[in-house]
Order: C-alpha cells, then sequence, then structure tokens
C-alpha cells in the first residue's frame, strides 16, 4: 500500500471501493456515501488507487508522501483551505480529473508532482480568488489544465507545467474556461529562469472569458502547440463575450508556438477570435521573445471585432514564420523602442481604422507589406527605424480607399526586389477584378529627412494588367516633403489604367529629392491629368521620363514651382505629347537655378503643352529667367515641333509683360523668359 500523509488536517475521503481503518481513527459509510472520519487528529494512511478521492473541509496542512499516490478523482473543494504539498521524489495523480475548486484558498507544491494521467488538472468552476503556487523543483504533468474563476495560477523558481499527450488523450492548457462573465479576472504567471509551461495542442487565454491575463517573465518560457483544426487563441468565443484578455511577455520571457499538424491545416495563433472578442492584447516588454512557428498570426480575426492590439517595445521581438495579419475593427499595433519584427507577409486590413506604428529605433523585416481593405495608417517614424519588404507586391490600396503610409523623422523604408515585384500606391497588378472597385484617396508620405529605397517600379494610381472598365483609381498620392528621400532603380509610373486612371499625383517638396538610377518614370502612362509637382523639390533620374505611353494619355503634367526645383535627366529623353508637358509657375523672386535640365534629347511632340505663369514675376522682379537647359538634341521628325523656338512660341502665357524666347548658350539651347528689370523706387523726404 502506498501512502500519503498529512498532519494536522481534518478531511473527507469519499470511495465506493472499500471502508479503510486510519491510525488513532475510523472511516464510516455514511448513508450518502461518503467515508467520514471520525478521529481525525492523528491518522496518516490514506488506501491507495482509489475510486474518488475528496477533500472537501477547511483545512491548513501539509501533505506529504512516501510514495506514489493514485486515485481515479480528486476534488479539493468546497471549504476553503491553506494547503502545502511536499512530495519529495513522489507524485499524487488522478486517472480521470483532479480539481482544485475550493474557494478563497491558497494551495503551494513545493516538491513532487502532481498530474492527471486521463483527464484535466482543473482550477475553475464556479469558486473564486484561490491561489495556487507551484515552486521548483514542484512539477505539473497533465492531459490537460484548465484555469478560470478570478483564480491565480504562479508557477515560479524553475518549476514546469506540461500538458501533452498521455493515456491516448490531446494535452491542452487552457486558460480561461467559463462562459462569457462567469469566467473573469484569472491569472496564470511564470516567472523565473527555468521555469516553463508546455502544451502539446491549443492554447487559449480567456476561452469564452473575459479579463484573464497570462504573464511570462524573468526568464521563464512558454511553448505553445497547435494541432490540425486548433490555433493558440487569446480572445476565443463562438459564443458569449470574450475581452480584454491578455499575454504579457516582459524581463527576457519567452513564448513559443509551434504546430504539431500537418502542412496546410489549421494552426498559427488568432488574437479577438469570432464576433465579440474585443480589446486582447499581446504586450512584449524588456527583451521578451514571441516567436510563431506554426502557422499565420491573426490579430483581429472577424471584421466585428474592436481594439485588439499587439505591443512591442524594450528591445523584444516578435518573429512571425508566415502571414501577420492586422485586422477586426480599430486594432492597432506598436512595435516600439529598438524592438523587433521579422514575419512572412505584414497585411493591415479590416473594418475601421487600423493603426500601424514603428517608431523609437525599432526593425520590421517582411516578405510583402500590403495596406488594404477598411481604413488604415501605417507610421515609420524616428532615426534608425526601418521596415524591409522583400517579396514581391506592396504597398497601400490594393483595390480600397483612404489609406495612409508615412515615413518621418528619419526612419526608412526598403523595398527590394524578389523576381517580378512592384510597389504600389494605389493600385495592384490582379486581372481578377469582375466587380466595380475603387482604390483611391490613398497617400504615401516621406518626409523629415526619411528615406524610401525602392528597388521595383513604383506605381502611383496604376493597375499593370490593362483595362478594366470596373477598377477605377484616381487621387492617391505619393509626396517627398521637408526634406524627405526616394530613391528607385526602376522609375515611376502615375496613373498606368486607360480611361479609369486619372488625377494621381507625385509631390516633391520643401527639399524633398528623389534620385531614380534607371528605368523610364511615366507621368500619366495611360491615364490621364496626372501630375508630377516639383515645389523647392528635386527629381534627378539617369532614364527617359515621358508624360504617355498610349494615345489614351492626356493631359499629363510636370509641374514646376517655387524658387529651388530641379527636374534633371542625366541620360534619356523627355517624351511629352497628347496635351502633356511642362508647366511653370514663376514666383516672385524668381528661381535660384535653372529648373529643368536635360542631359539627353528632348522629343516634343506639337500637340505638347507649355505653360509658364510668371507675370507676378515680370511685374515685380523682372530681368531673364532660364526655364531649361538642353544639352542633347531638339528632336525635328514629322509630328514634333520643328525647333525649341516653335516650341516657346507655343507658350499658353499669363499675362502679356514678359517675354518667352530661346538661345545657344555654350552648346546647349536655352528656354528663358524676359521682362524688364524693375529696379527699386527711392523716395527722399526733404
Amino acid at each position: 500500500m502506498k501512502k500519503l500523509l498529512m498532519t494536522v488536517c481534518a478531511i473527507t475521503l469519499a470511495t465506493g471501493l472499500f471502508a479503510q481503518t486510519a491510525q488513532n481513527g475510523t472511516w464510516t459509510n455514511t448513508a450518502a456515501g461518503v467515508w467520514d472520519v471520525t478521529d481525525a487528529s492523528n491518522w496518516n494512511t490514506f488506501p491507495n488507487e482509489l475510486g474518488t478521492a475528496t477533500f472537501n473541509r477547511a483545512m491548513t496542512n501539509t501533505l506529504t508522501a512516501s510514495e506514489d499516490f493514485t486515485a481515479a478523482t480528486v476534488n479539493f473543494s468546497t471549504a476553503a483551505m491553506d494547503l502545502t504539498m511536499d512530495f519529495g521524489e513522489y507524485g499524487f495523480y488522478s486517472t480521470a480529473n483532479m480539481a482544485f475548486t475550493a474557494p478563497r484558498s491558497s494551495f503551494l507544491l513545493t516538491n513532487g508532482l502532481i498530474g492527471s494521467t486521463g483527464g484535466a488538472l482543473q482550477m475553475n468552476g464556479s469558486t473564486a480568488d484561490s491561489t495556487f503556487t507551484v515552486k521548483g523543483p514542484g512539477k505539473i504533468w497533465t492531459r490537460s489544465m484548465t484555469l478560470g474563476g478570478s483564480n491565480t495560477l504562479i508557477v515560479t523558481d524553475g518549476a514546469t507545467v506540461d500538458a501533452w499527450v498521455v493515456a491516448g488523450g490531446s494535452g491542452a492548457i487552457y486558460f480561461g474556461i467559463g462562459q462569457g462573465e462567469n469566467v473573469r479576472g484569472s491569472t496564470f504567471i511564470l516567472d523565473g529562469d527555468g521555469t516553463r509551461a508546455v502544451s502539446a495542442s491549443c492554447t487559449s487565454i480567456g476561452y469564452r472569458g473575459a479579463d484573464n491575463t497570462m504573464i511570462v517573465r524573468n526568464g521563464a518560457v512558454a511553448v505553445f502547440s497547435t494541432s490540425t483544426n486548433y490555433a493558440t487563441s487569446i480572445g476565443y468565443a463562438d459564443r458569449g463575450y470574450c475581452n480584454n484578455n491578455r499575454l504579457i511577455v516582459e524581463s527576457g520571457g519567452s513564448v513559443t508556438n509551434m504546430s504539431l499538424a500537418p502542412s496546410g491545416s489549421r494552426g498559427g495563433i488568432v488574437l479577438g477570435s469570432h464576433v465579440h472578442c474585443s480589446t486582447n492584447g499581446v504586450i512584449l516588454s524588456d527583451g521578451a521573445t514571441f516567436n510563431n512557428w506554426g502557422g499565420d498570426f491573426n490579430l483581429g480575426n472577424n471584421t466585428a471585432n474592436t481594439g485588439n492590439y499587439i505591443r512591442v517595445t524594450g528591445g523584444s521581438t516578435l518573429t512571425n514564420i508566415n502571414t501577420l495579419t492586422i485586422g477586426g475593427v480599430d486594432s492597432w499595433f506598436h512595435l516600439m523602442t529598438n524592438s523587433t519584427l521579422q514575419c512572412g507577409n505584414l497585411t493591415i486590413n479590416g473594418g475601421g481604422e487600423t493603426v500601424v506604428e514603428i517608431t523609437k529605433g525599432s526593425v520590421a523585416r517582411v516578405a510583402t507589406l500590403g495596406i488594404n481593405i477598411g481604413r488604415h495608417r501605417l507610421t515609420l517614424r524616428d532615426t534608425d527605424t526601418a521596415l524591409y519588404a522583400r517579396g514581391a507586391v506592396s504597398g497601400l490600396g490594393f483595390t480600397t480607399s483612404n489609406h495612409k503610409l508615412d515615413v518621418l523623422d528619419g526612419a526608412t523604408l526598403v523595398k527590394n526586389t524578389s523576381g517580378t515585384t512592384l510597389f504600389c500606391v494605389g493600385g495592384n497588378r490582379n486581372n481578377g477584378i469582375s466587380v466595380l472597385t475603387y482604390a483611391t484617396n490613398n497617400v504615401m508620405t516621406v518626409a523629415n529627412g526619411s528615406v524610401f529605397n525602392c528597388e521595383p517600379v513604383i506605381y502611383v494610381g496604376c493597375y499593370e494588367s490593362g483595362p478594366n472598365a470596373n477598377f477605377w483609381l484616381f487621387d492617391n498620392w505619393l509626396e517627398v516633403v521637408d526634406g524627405g528621400v526616394v530613391i528607385s532603380s526602376n522609375g515611376v509610373r502615375i496613373s498606368t489604367l486607360v480611361a479609369t486612371s486619372y488625377s494621381n499625383e507625385v509631390l516633391i517638396a520643401s527639399g524633398g529629392v528623389w534620385t531614380n538610377t534607371a528605368g523610364t518614370s511615366y507621368v500619366g502612362y495611360n491615364g490621364t491629368d496626372s501630375r508630377l509637382v516639383l515645389s523647392n523639390g528635386t527629381f534627378h533620374t539617369g532614364a527617359a521620363v515621358q508624360t504617355y505611353s498610349a494615345a489614351t494619355a492626356s493631359n499629363n503634367v510636370i509641374a514646376i514651382q517655387g524658387t529651388n526645383s530641379l527636374f534633371r535627366i542625366t541620360a534619356g529623353a523627355l517624351f511629352t505629347r497628347y496635351g502633356g508637358g511642362l508647366e511653370f509657375d514663376v514666383p516672385r523672386k524668381g528661381m535660384a537655378q535653372t529648373p529643368v535640365v536635360l542631359g539627353g534629347n528632348f522629343q516634343c511632340f506639337d500637340d505638347s503643352r507649355l505653360v509658364i505663369r510668371a507675370a507676378d514675376w515680370a511685374k515685380r522682379t523682372g530681368g531673364e529667367l532660364k526655364l531649361l537647359e538642353l544639352a542633347g538634341t531638339w528632336s525635328a521628325t514629322a509630328g514634333y515641333f520643328p525647333t525649341m523656338k516653335a516650341y516657346a512660341e507655343s507658350a499658353v502665357v499669363d499675362g502679356d509683360n514678359f517675354t518667352v524666347d530661346v538661345k545657344s548658350e555654350g552648346g546647349k539651347q536655352i528656354l528663358y523668359i524676359w521682362s524688364p528689370p524693375k529696379s527699386a523706387t527711392v523716395i527722399m523726404l526733404r
């Protein structure tokens, strides 16, 4: 017979198997089938392999063991307890369930092992406000575990909790079990180096419950495994409500989620699942690590969820091998303070306004970046902050509207080439759009010393696959302002879709600089009324620039504004046609440099546009002002203006107080305007 020892105890032992005489006490079978001790002052023998062992009286004692002890079912229930378990090298097992459900109780396991080999270890039910503490080298080993009812489980000092596949069952750490508001405010804490919790099947923090928290800290480790049809979840309710559930990993704590399911099976992580799952979150801080090696990570898994979130800060790392989706309604993701995100695709979608911020020196490395569906904003901010996208199609507003991408205050966005790739601001390359679709008012801003480095083609209001009457793209913007920098390797294309792509724009202003090393740029590829605007900004390219690609293009303009703008082509030609061309808005004080400098040829068709607005300059300042310098050849074939002089004479001007003319200077042709210089008038008072 194996022995379990107890000191200073008052208990009830229930079994349907046999009566047992204890030392200095007699067990009696009552009418209710409960074995009741009549003299509990000094007894120490329990029968081994009981049916059900029930502890249901108030106790303050220490439970020890000299051998392993097994019962079918073990219940610590009904009455408040303060129980310490010190089993040394032995274990206390149940072959079915072991339940610690006594209200307002304290359970402490310091040595040995408690476990359920065929059922669940339960710390939930209708009772509440109890604490179960496991200190190393204590261990919990069970097929599954449930925690709920405002109870707290603390695993510390190298203790372990393992929920694994035993007795033919599936292992799981379930957290926050219960329906709706019946399960609230439970807490699971893993604390300290060597402390560990492992789940073999699925983990749920807030399963149909609210206000539940799991904390992994100070070097502790949690390992969650997912299997076919099950994902790790924080906030899950197939019915009822589950709000405000949190997973907190801090101070060097680590969580790993991995899949035991076959390839292609469901798994991964869901944060806020089903309709009524809101304001659930994952918080990583102070050097925490979160690795998801199994399936996708979905934040806000339903368009009716609101306010679910992820915050990664303090040098912490989130690694997600597959797609990270920020969805739901008004969800948010913050990567801040020298933290790191590494994932497959980063997809920002869902209803409402989703906010993603990468700031304070943090770095994100993703395959593709996609911002679509709903109304979303991605912000990169601060020096040393960077996002690297290495996959195929990236961008914002693929088939939807009103998205914002900001690269600010010294941050960097890098889009690398991988096969056939592109970056879109409004639009995509998909040829499968068969219903009326709009991609409009999508805006990307690069400002305040930030850099956007893009190897593939940059598209603004574009649809690469050809005409599609169902797809409308207009009023999409890419602005490079306040010292922002764009470095492109294959040019920019504005408005590529015939008829339904129009009024898209690139603005380079207030010290913004765009440098393109290769690849033709198109201002209005096939579309209309599109603009490249320089307002005290610079566009410098080593390849051709065209205001059209086909006869469907019209009224596409390169507009020069401000006192210090520069449009420079060092190699390749400038092509203008179909009502497109150059517009100059000369400020009152003129321009500090020649704003258009062409190192190659100028192929200017006779339907090209030249607009010069300089009346205020002529009235207030006057003199000679160079607008265009051509070092290459003026094309004079059929359909082109025969000379630059003829081109100058075609100019549409805003007054008659200045002239437009052409001259040769240093082997170059110069387009300039002239007005009598205005000298100051001095009034002398006597």
